[in-house]
């Protein structure tokens, strides 16, 4: 894992470096066909495999045990810090003390609306493309030889660069790190540390070990990377487990956030949605929770969403 963890950071010096060029626009244009050709590889993997294939109703299950987990984990530890957090008031829109918004919480613009719909678009296609190479897999379509380690990891190691690029690109990075406040740094931390600890709960009901529920967790719902880049370390079963986990918890948290932010702190409905909330959940949470709530919002996305290759990594290193 040590080249695709280097290509990260080769990633992010190229998007500064080449931050006024075409590069970051056609580093987000590679980025989905990219993911499309290993989600596909990966299914392809499982299809093929028949011992996998019998196990994949207890592989939902667990799947769906995992994202319950860890979004009551990060609720959990990010409750206990909240009062240590700073008030994101004065940014826009005042807050209620559960996270509400005092007015317009339930009035969406448009935009708002063509984004959560475009982001469920987005997930039901990579979905699809996973079940494709299922299929693809299950009746052998294609030849002998066609998929292998070596042309995923060509793929894998492309997907790293345009994840770095797309890291640097835009100035966010750098925005991000200026605005930071000293102790809205625990916020993503507390997230982290929740999600493990959900994880962790669920090893003694699986067939899964404690690390290897760790690194289905440590995707933070960014399901398309973490579960490829658990796939390419040699666990395709444990790949699929992340990709199927870490979809439910995007869409679990997607559903209840409007009911959440009535009864919990706006930090923790925030954590509930993991690395989401830097693009797929983020409307969602604004319009809920208001416009005080955008830059916690992206601040926990960018930290989560540069941590999950490195946490997926680790673990995977230890398997």
């Amino acid at each position: 894992m040590l080249l695709p963890f280097s290509c990260i950071f080769i990633g992010i010096a190229l998007g500064l470096l080449a931050k006024r060029t075409v590069l970051p626009t056609l580093a987000g244009k590679l980025f989905m066909p990219i993911v499309c050709v290993l989600l596909f590889a990966m299914g392809y993997v499982t299809g093929g495999n028949a011992e996998l294939m019998a196990h994949l109703p207890m592989i939902g299950v667990h799947a769906l045990m995992l994202a319950v987990a860890t979004i009551a984990g990060s609720v959990l530890c990010v409750c206990l810090i909240c009062p240590f957090l700073p008030s994101p008031k004065g940014r826009g829109r005042r807050c209620s003390g559960n996270g509400a918004a005092d007015s317009g919480a339930g009035s969406g613009s448009a935009g708002d609306d063509a984004s959560g719909g475009s982001s469920a678009k987005a997930c039901l296609t990579l979905v699809g493309i996973f079940v494709l190479g299922i299929l693809s897999g299950f009746f052998h379509v294609l030849p002998e030889g066609w998929v292998t380690n070596k042309v995923c990891m060509v793929f894998l190691l492309a997907l790293m660069l345009t994840v770095g690029i797309g890291m640097s690109a835009g100035g966010r990075l750098r925005t991000v790190l200026r605005s930071i406040s000293p102790r809205l740094l625990f916020f993503p931390l507390a997230t982290t540390a929740g999600t493990f600890l959900g994880a962790a709960v669920c090893a003694p009901f699986m067939f899964w070990s404690v690390l290897q529920c760790l690194a289905v967790g440590s995707g933070f719902a960014y399901y398309s990377l973490s579960s490829v880049l658990i796939a390419q370390a040699g666990h395709v079963e444990l790949g699929t487990v992340a990709l199927v986990s870490n979809v439910l918890r995007e869409s679990i948290a997607l559903v209840l956030i409007p009911l959440a932010a009535r009864f919990l702190p706006g930090y923790a409905v925030v954590s509930m949605a993991g690395c989401t909330t830097l693009d797929t959940t983020f409307p969602v949470l604004v319009r809920t929770l208001g416009m005080d709530w955008a830059f916690v919002c992206l601040f926990h996305g960018m930290a989560l969403d540069f941590a999950v290759p490195f946490w997926v990594a680790f673990y995977c290193s230890l398997l």
